[in-house]
């Protein structure tokens, strides 16, 4: 079976183009059905893989709900059709996308002083 690559803000799920990205509702959804908080990897922990697809799955249906676009699958259904590599694929496009921010906000000097 031929893939697309996943991006930042979409991804190919049976077949489909669906709009993935993290919202607050995506936030939100995960710690309602992970029944915790999304891990955040500030000291190099391993996120889990089971926390991954949540919030992977939890980006889908925000950002599905927020565009008026139909996305009904439960979660069980969701990874039953998510290529363990298109996930990486999708991690690693918000790993870069969250290091460019933070080296974009850094790398800002504050204006000059009036004298």
């Amino acid at each position: 079976m031929a893939t697309k690559t996943w991006t930042i803000n979409q991804i190919e799920y049976k077949g489909r183009t669906l709009p993935c990205r993290i919202t607050m509702g995506a936030l939100l959804r995960f710690k309602e059905q992970a029944g915790h908080e999304l891990p955040v990897d500030k000291q190099n922990i391993e996120v889990p893989l089971e926390d991954n697809l949540m919030f992977l799955y939890c980006c889908v249906q925000s950002a599905c709900n927020a565009d008026k676009v139909e996305f009904k699958d439960s979660f069980l259904d969701f990874v039953d059709n998510t290529d363990p590599g298109q996930l990486a694929e999708w991690l690693n496009a918000q790993s870069k996308a969250t290091a460019q921010k933070a080296q974009a906000s850094t790398s800002k000097t504050p204006p000059a002083k009036k004298k």
